[in-house]
């Protein structure tokens, strides 16, 4: 476990706020190999924007989100493309935070 890689904390979060139930359930996540209820544990809470501003920050290395709107074309649109990736982050809180369109995923093909 290497703290600079990942943050115990944000991943339990995921799972519940409380920390005991949250290992209960990471546990379970982990030992069951049932897809459905697998995603249905992972996804369950949706993140505050400072979490997933958090995150997006640690997933592009990019400190000031509000500059990837004046990427070139191509760059943002990788660049975003990774972000929806990232588990519990909604299209809207991406264009919120990103202070971009809200219909940015039809540009992206």
């Amino acid at each position: 476990y290497t703290p600079r890689i990942i943050k115990k904390e944000r991943i339990l979060n995921l799972f519940n706020k409380s920390e005991k139930i949250a290992i209960k359930k990471f546990k379970e996540f982990v030992a069951d190999d049932s897809q459905e209820r697998l995603d249905r544990i992972y996804a369950a809470e949706k993140l505050e924007d400072n979490e997933a501003i958090e995150l997006i920050k640690d997933a592009t290395k990019i400190n000031d989100l509000k500059l990837i709107k004046k990427f070139p074309k191509e760059k943002k649109k990788k660049v975003i493309k990774d972000i929806l990736k990232i588990n519990n982050i909604s299209a809207s809180q991406i264009s919120r935070i990103l202070d971009i369109e809200k219909n940015f995923k039809a540009k992206l093909n």
